[in-house]
């Protein structure tokens, strides 16, 4: 089972992989991949999660070498509830079988350590379950050369979901969010002029790694509509 993330495209085929291959590294579980993941003399099981947008989600930020303490940067929907995500950069590189993350910035995990597609889409990633062997291929570098995770950008808030809209949940002081004047309790209509509802997915969080954005929030206050000029920041350096 082949996914080609840089063409966005999945395949299936016959073959083997081959253990010690360039780009090959056994999985630990027989029903879904797990892969070691070795951050400086600390080791964990990481679950490749093909179907995550997120990158790197660690258990137990707390217990892990960084470079401060992992600060609120957003929010994630998931079937059990609405939770609130924590980043931050680690000091030391991760490795992931043949795949090097340099001083990645990675999110709490609700549940299961895992890796997605933030990191996977530069990969071809093919899946040998028999053999329990997985296969990272990167057409644009060596598979070797590490990945950089770029700064994180957001506005500083959280949201909950409410009829179509995004309530404000909360707001970090001194943040773009808050230098705004978006409160706790605000209801967000519009971004740039378009619904939050037609944002799928992303309707619950408002951040990047493109760097500085400007946006137009069109915010229920009570029985007042107000419009609000944001740009995103850095949460994670």
């Amino acid at each position: 089972l082949v996914y080609d993330f840089p063409k966005n495209e999945s395949r299936v085929s016959w073959g083997a992989l081959s253990p010690g291959a360039e780009g090959v590294a056994p999985t630990m579980r027989r029903t879904r991949p797990h892969l070691r993941a070795e951050i400086g003399d600390h080791a964990v099981a990481l679950l490749i999660d093909t179907g995550s947008t997120a990158g790197l989600s660690l258990r137990r930020l707390d217990r892990l070498p960084a470079e401060s303490e992992p600060r609120r940067t957003g929010m994630r929907a998931r079937v059990d509830g609405i939770h609130v995500i924590h980043s931050v950069r680690l000091t030391e590189d991760v490795a992931l079988g043949p795949v090097v993350l340099e001083r990645p910035i990675v999110r709490d995990a609700v549940r299961t350590n895992l890796v997605g597609q933030g990191v996977l889409k530069e990969f071809e990633v093919t899946f040998d379950q028999r053999r329990r062997l997985v296969r990272f291929e990167r057409p644009a570098a060596p598979v070797d050369e590490p990945l950089h995770s770029p700064s994180w950008y957001g506005i500083g808030a959280g949201f909950g979901f409410e009829d179509d809209d995004l309530e404000v949940v909360w707001v970090d002081p001194g943040s773009p969010a808050a230098v705004a004047g978006l409160r706790t309790g605000d209801r967000i209509q519009r971004l740039n002029g378009a619904a939050t509802v037609s944002r799928g997915c992303d309707r619950w969080t408002i951040d990047n790694r493109d760097g500085p954005q400007s946006m137009v929030l069109t915010v229920r206050r009570g029985d007042e509509l107000v419009e609000l000029a944001v740009e995103t920041d850095v949460l994670v350096p």
